[in-house]
């Protein structure tokens, strides 16, 4: 009696698609049911062997079921923080691309002005190049 528990149980994990997985439970409780009606076994013992299968079956089923979703649950976290992480890093490089160029404005600017300076005023255009 046992085997078709077990045999049910192994079918909720022995195909990829939980559909075959029931489908192969049900085939295996169906010759189950044909070969002890054929011996003579009580309804009884007929019964609860198939609603112990059916229900050990269908735990297993739910149990894989929770698998693969926890599987798929984990590849989208993974994604959103590998986007997270490519979002944060493009807005550093956007931050330091800022920097840099209003940096390097300010250095044409001073280095500019100290230029014109240079003629009129040497101090201050001492000034101005030490500031670059």
């Amino acid at each position: 009696m046992t085997y078709v528990i077990y045999a049910c149980v192994f079918a909720a994990f022995a195909f990829r698609s939980p559909r075959t997985s029931l489908l192969a439970m049900l085939v295996i409780l169906a010759a189950y049911v044909a070969e002890t009606v054929w011996l003579g076994w009580s309804w009884s013992n007929i019964l609860s062997v198939v609603l112990w299968a059916l229900a050990v079956g269908g735990m297993n089923l739910m149990y894989r079921a929770k698998g693969v979703s926890d599987a798929r649950l984990r590849l989208s976290h993974d994604e959103v923080r590998r986007l997270a992480a490519s979002a944060e890093r493009e807005r550093i490089g956007r931050d330091l691309h800022d920097l840099l160029g209003h940096t390097l404005s300010l250095v044409a600017l001073k280095s500019e002005l100290a230029a014109r300076l240079v003629e009129r005023d040497a101090i201050a255009a001492g000034r101005e190049m030490r500031e670059v």
